[in-house]
């Protein structure tokens, strides 16, 4: 796992480049901690940084930015391909010689032995690359097929930059970077900011499973999808589905364990994340079978009762026999921790479970370099129970006719609707109302969906008269992929919510400590298996994961397990009006609000208002979207 930088600036002389380069690799330290390395080719205006943390081939030989043989295509790459040694094993059948035991040169002679697609296609893992192609004279920007790994570009004034994280780009004073208000709407809408944007207008992300290209020469740009979720949708066909439940579990132990197996390759100390939940208790048990050793287990766990698992883990650890560490969160803890989160995410991202994530990657980070985790198990198996009640809910709706809902729904959000709602529930801010009136009036499922997972359904309200909303424009969900709602949800979450926001946190989090964060159920013969098993897998007698419940139940008692399930949170809403409060408060100063320009001070003040008085966990979200974005602005200024 490694940080990754490149610019293409004709302009530069030699002792600039080497100052520039040297500059914005400074800002990845903490993702590659072990080495650095600088490649610029003045004459082609062309120069890559890379800071590395080392994985696999600890030795000089693994040394990046890396060139093929032929001298053709020059590499910076961050990630890990899991299959490499298989790859490597063909290429050397085909004449093919090698200096070192890294996957990064078995990268460059793929891409030297087939052509860019048919290379790409081969690689199993997660990884972020940039290759500079001197045949052709162009960069090709690589992301994997589900966004594990980050990647931005940027491209204004002739110049063109990508990196693993935006800290690079604001430390170039040749480019201008300015806030993108209708971007912050979406930030404000859904916690996060989907892909392909940023909370900067000309800075992008590459989105998954896509091959960007640059045209050095001429300046224009391609972009090729070599992978999609709604490509393998679109092939599924669940009623030629013939695999009975016995045969179904034996392939998923399959496919499970060779995604296991091949990530726990490394020439560094290895452990797991362990919640006690489904997904990373399969992972354990299943990395305990292939291993002879203990494997090395983490979890954190809260004192306050309905937000700690850490008991649940240790008898999970317990049972299986692992090497257990668990670390007890406080609030001075989570205070101790929070002003940190804006350096190491660089734009606005609020999902509260960062701060668990962020201290168990630092506690792991004493013991591995290397930790294995249960991400996508949630979306990829029907693991929310949002799935279930929003399924619920929609049924009743349903039957309303459309014109009707549209009309109760215009109504709870209109002055005199407003008012009502204000008199019976005592919410001066409308949060209820407008998120129940977009709610109701939503002309598709699809629509219903966007509007129950989101904070501030209408961000309008938030932001000073000449802020604009922008909906949901440029993502890569504007329209249901099935119409069975189960899977729309599924699908939904799996193209926004796990690449944007799961593995936004869980990289920036495990990164900030230089450790490397490996997810097995993310294998992408893991997401093909599930997309083309039929539902019944996924819910059946009153259960979610059911298929994966059923494999567990092969390696771990039930009664270790089957609980209710809790979530990797914190108790947010307790400790902002308690412990955290006069931090919340002074963050939240209407002053400060007013002489920064983009939020509506009252406005926000009449959500604090309503959040201290009483039960109001409905808005955890919008207070901790809040006071993210203010973090934020403090870095800014």
């Amino acid at each position: 796992m490694c940080g990754i930088v490149g610019l293409i600036n004709k302009q530069l002389t030699d002792n600039q480049w080497q100052n520039d380069l040297q500059l914005y690799v400074n800002t990845l330290t903490h993702r590659g901690p072990d080495a650095q390395g600088i490649w610029y080719d003045g004459a082609k205006g062309i120069g890559f940084g890379h800071r590395r943390l080392s994985i696999v081939d600890l030795s000089q030989n693994g040394h990046q930015p890396m060139d093929s043989n032929s001298g053709r295509y020059t590499i910076t790459f961050n990630g890990e391909i899991y299959n490499y040694r298989e790859i490597k094993e063909e290429l050397i059948a085909l004449g093919h010689r090698f200096k070192s035991t890294s996957d990064t040169e078995v990268i460059l002679g793929a891409l030297e032995e087939w052509n860019l697609l048919d290379a790409v296609e081969k690689f199993n893992g997660m990884f972020a690359m940039g290759v500079y192609d001197r045949e052709l004279e162009v960069i090709h920007l690589i992301r994997d097929r589900m966004g594990i790994k980050p990647l931005y570009y940027c491209y204004t004034n002739g110049i063109f930059m990508f990196g693993s994280e935006l800290k690079p780009f604001k430390r170039n004073s040749r480019i201008k970077l300015e806030v993108s208000r209708n971007n912050l709407t979406q930030f404000f809408r859904l916690g996060y900011l989907p892909v392909p944007m940023t909370v900067y207008k000309n800075v992008f992300k590459i989105p998954p499973g896509t091959i960007y290209t640059f045209n050095m020469e001429t300046g224009n740009t391609y972009q090729m999808t070599y992978w999609s979720l709604e490509d393998i949708f679109r092939r599924a066909d669940h009623s030629a589905y013939r695999l009975s439940e016995e045969e179904t579990l034996e392939q998923l132990e399959g496919i499970l364990s060779d995604a296991i197996e091949c990530r726990m390759i490394a020439d560094v100390p290895l452990g797991a994340f362990l919640s006690g939940g489904i997904d990373s208790s399969l992972v354990v048990a299943l990395m305990q079978k292939l291993d002879r050793r203990k494997v090395k287990t983490f979890s954190i766990g809260f004192r306050e009762k309905g937000y700690n698992e850490a008991h649940h883990a240790a008898s999970v650890a317990n049972y299986l026999g692992t090497e257990h560490q668990e670390l007890y969160v406080s609030d001075q803890d989570a205070l101790n921790i929070i002003p940190k989160l804006k350096y190491y995410y660089d734009e606005p991202f609020a999902d509260p479970s960062q701060v668990p994530t962020f201290l168990l990657s630092q506690m792991t980070r004493e013991n591995v370099t290397v930790s294995l985790s249960g991400d996508g198990g949630d979306e990829l198996f029907l693991g929310y129970d949002r799935y279930l009640n929003n399924q619920k809910i929609w049924s009743r709706l349903k039957w309303i006719p459309t014109g009707l809902r549209k009309k109760l729904g215009y109504f709870l959000q209109s002055p005199r609707g407003a008012s009502l709602y204000k008199n019976w529930f005592s919410d001066p801010t409308m949060i209820k109302p407008n998120r129940y009136g977009e709610m109701i009036s939503s002309s598709s499922f699809h629509d219903y969906y966007i509007n129950s997972v989101s904070a501030f359904v209408k961000p309008d309200q938030l932001f000073n008269p000449f802020m604009e909303e922008s909906g949901l424009k440029n993502t890569q969900m504007e329209s249901p992929m099935s119409e069975n709602i189960l899977e729309d949800m599924m699908l939904t979450d799996m193209a926004l919510y796990l690449p944007d926001d799961i593995l936004v946190k869980v990289d920036r989090a495990s990164m900030a400590h230089g450790l490397e964060a490996r997810v097995p159920l993310l294998d992408y013969h893991m997401i093909e298996f599930a997309i083309n098993l039929p539902l019944k897998y996924k819910y059946k007698n009153g259960k979610s994961k059911y298929i994966l419940r059923q494999l567990l139940n092969k390696h771990l008692p039930r009664q270790l397990y089957e609980r209710e399930k809790m979530g990797f949170g914190m108790p947010l809403s307790r400790w902002l009006r308690g412990p955290l409060k006069d931090w919340t408060h002074d963050l939240l100063n209407p002053s400060k609000i007013k002489n920064q320009g983009i939020l509506n001070q009252d406005y926000v003040q009449k959500v604090w208002s309503v959040f201290r008085q009483g039960d109001t966990t409905y808005l955890e979200k919008h207070m901790w979207c809040l006071l993210v974005f203010q973090l934020w602005m403090e870095e800014m200024n």
